[in-house]
């Protein structure tokens, strides 16, 4: 019984021991589990940073154009809000009036004579849309984009010119996309050709495959950013391009498009509705503050503009008369500058002597030194007319 009681007494002890062992560790394995936690709870936070908020939100300018063929330019706003998972595209007739440094013409005019910037300031005044970067397309360059989307199927109007009537979307490429949307024979005019340029690239847009868009968004950019005429930089691709990709893979039919409503005059020239800026409103007022900055802190290359030749007044001679400038024999304006240098070092010289003369004359009273007036130099004036040059082909000179 001795022996019993001695190994009871051992027992206990160990028991103990064990026991506590178990609740040590366990404290240490809660700490360590706790401290894991916090962990990737910081993590999540951090991961969280990324997904798109108002400040990713972009507006940004297209515009298609083909001179060559005569169509007329395509102006298309899109209105990006990946963080909504929506993009709203907004078409502005070709024709449409706009005011600009008290200047009114048509958006196509301002393109023409003032370039990129021009058509950003006239939407800015008469739309109130502030586009952050603007995308200059030709056909290249466009139908490589429809071809990165993979076409459409699209039911074209009734009557359209060029195409075969039908109640049925029709498949359409990116050569037959073009064709209708610079086609400039629909029946209602050029505010028909908005509305439908707004349609078929937007269905365009919600019939593509967003897992293949977001695969090869990377090459698709490199590709483009060297066909277009743009402001967009790597820069901006790199900063806005995980909103992008959330947006095509977490969204569904993310495109509409609201119509540029008004009405057309007796000239062709479409007059934007007094209530237009209220229709869009809901998509233009989340602008944070940052998103004016992008364009106001960006400094736009000088894009050739066609400007009106400005007259220099013609130098004169000692009787204020003007003096013809001296044409070379190319009929060419030789500048003023280089045709009297060689006169003006001749004048200066005659004009020493003259001095001199007079001032060794000073004591003969009797002989006064006649002061006639300098004769202006005879040159003859060419009667040929230099045009205007023109600074870039694709900007025509206003005659």
């Amino acid at each position: 019984m001795a022996k019993s009681k001695k190994k009871g007494h051992v027992a206990i002890p160990f028991l103990l021991a064990f026991l506590l062992g178990i609740v040590g560790i366990g404290g240490i394995a809660m700490y360590l589990f706790n401290q894991i936690s916090s962990k990737n709870d910081t993590r999540q936070m951090v991961s969280s940073v990324n997904k798109p908020t108002e400040e990713d939100n972009m507006t940004l300018m297209f515009v298609l154009d083909e001179p060559k063929d005569a169509c007329p330019v395509t102006f298309l706003v899109a209105r990006v809000l990946p963080a909504e998972k929506k993009m709203i595209l907004i078409s502005l007739p070709s024709n449409m009036l706009a005011m600009v440094d008290d200047r009114q013409d048509t958006l196509t005019n301002f393109y023409r004579t003032s370039g990129i910037q021009g058509v950003i300031t006239a939407v800015q005044n008469e739309a109130s849309i502030y586009p952050d970067r603007y995308m200059i397309l030709n056909s290249e360059s466009f139908q490589k984009i429809c071809n990165i989307f993979a076409g459409v199927n699209y039911q074209i109007p009734l009557g359209t010119q060029g195409f075969a009537d039908s109640s049925e979307p029709q498949y359409l490429g990116p050569a037959q996309i073009e064709k209708l949307i610079t086609n400039p024979f629909f029946e209602a005019g050029e505010s028909e050709r908005s509305a439908v340029v707004s349609d078929v690239i937007s269905e365009m847009i919600n019939q593509t495959d967003y897992d293949r868009i977001v695969s090869s968004m990377d090459s698709n950019f490199r590709t483009l950013i060297n066909m277009m005429t743009t402001d967009i930089s790597s820069i901006d691709y790199s900063n806005e391009k995980a909103a992008l990709k959330f947006m095509y893979t977490y969204g569904s039919r993310i495109c509409t498009f609201r119509l540029a409503t008004g009405s057309t005059s007796e000239d062709n020239v479409f007059i934007l509705s007094s209530d237009f800026q209220d229709s869009i409103s809901d998509y233009f007022s989340n602008r944070t503050e940052h998103e004016p900055a992008k364009r106001e802190n960006y400094i736009p290359p000088e894009i050739p503009t066609t400007e009106e030749p400005t007259t220099e007044p013609l130098p004169t001679n000692q009787d204020g008369q003007p003096v013809q400038p001296a044409t070379d024999e190319n009929g060419e304006i030789i500048p003023w500058e280089e045709d009297n240098q060689e006169e003006n070092d001749n004048d200066e010289y005659q004009d020493d002597e003259e001095n001199q003369e007079n001032d060794e004359n000073q004591d003969i009273p009797d002989e006064p030194v006649p002061d006639y007036p300098e004769e202006a130099p005879q040159t003859e004036a060419s009667s040929e007319t230099i045009p205007p040059q023109n600074l870039s082909p694709d900007v025509p000179v206003n005659q």
